[in-house]
């Protein structure tokens, strides 16, 4: 996956599904990049079954706007692709709210792409669990305005990285030539300076020794799984992550318009006009 060269931002609309809890729930949201956040291109990124390629790493943000006809002045979650086989393009799509664990779930082990090392049905609960603790540990804040860009420490872009390591590795190792990815030494100092963040993340969670009844401290992780992507043009199945601080008016309001919902598949079904223009570069 070659995430965002460019990011324009959106406005996506999405429908949750009736259920016996709810009457139908409109949740309007933005997503868009933080200019404070610029990203970089990773060169040489072993992708597992999709061989080496370049990859364009960065954190954005959605904005949720409105609930159900009532605007909210919420804060900008902060987002992050889960896979590296999947670029978004220009069109509209149907998102589901899931848990943690089916991230990855539309194109996992599919031979011959990046997601080829992810388990059938997605990330699983381990994956989950480890991308739970990064987010509890490491995470800054919910809102990606917080996460202060310097070239020393560039957070979003070491972040994406772990969060790929975890979602598409279980060495927890971004050099090790023997995982599914791995990425070599850069030319670009950046560029080497997340590398080196993220593995210093990825080196505690190792010692961790974190399974499966790990449970959320700081903040709520939700995945957008994407279903109606465009195979032939290999777009469109993206599943982002957005994670909101428990407890803040964020959280309060996703949990009490969404996680009502009695089964986690309920559908958050979009009217989507999500305009996140993410574009390869092989």
């Amino acid at each position: 996956m070659t995430p965002f060269p460019y990011v324009r931002t959106a406005l996506a609309c999405l429908l949750l599904a009736p259920s016996p809890l709810q009457a139908q729930s409109w949740v309007s949201f933005s997503v868009s990049l933080d200019s404070g956040q610029p990203g970089n291109t990773y060169t040489g990124f072993h992708e597992g079954g999709a061989g080496v390629n370049s990859v364009y790493a960065i954190g954005f943000q959605a904005q949720i706007t409105d609930v159900d006809g009532t605007a909210y002045a919420m804060d900008p979650l902060v987002t992050f692709c889960t896979e590296l086989a999947e670029p978004i393009s220009v069109s509209s799509y149907t998102f589901h709210l899931a848990p943690m664990q089916l991230a990855a779930a539309g194109r996992a082990g599919e031979a011959g792409t990046a997601s080829s090392g992810i388990p059938a049905g997605g990330i699983g609960n381990l994956r989950a669990a480890r991308a739970q603790w990064l987010f509890d540990h490491f995470a800054p804040s919910e809102i990606l305005s917080d996460w202060t860009y310097i070239s020393s420490q560039p957070l979003t872009q070491a972040f994406q990285l772990a969060l790929w390591e975890v979602t598409h590795d279980s060495d927890l190792s971004l050099s090790s030539t023997s995982g599914d990815i791995y990425v070599g030494t850069q030319s670009n100092t950046t560029r080497n300076n997340a590398i080196k963040l993220a593995q210093s993340w990825l080196n505690q969670l190792s010692t961790a020794n974190i399974d499966e009844t790990y449970e959320a401290q700081n903040y709520h992780l939700w995945v957008l799984i994407n279903e109606s992507g465009n195979p032939d043009n290999g777009y469109g199945y993206q599943d982002i992550l957005i994670a909101s601080r428990i407890g803040s008016t964020n959280d309060g309001v996703i949990v009490e318009h969404i996680d009502l919902v009695p089964e986690p598949e309920v559908a958050l079904l979009g009217g989507i006009g999500l305009l996140l223009v993410l574009r390869r570069r092989r």
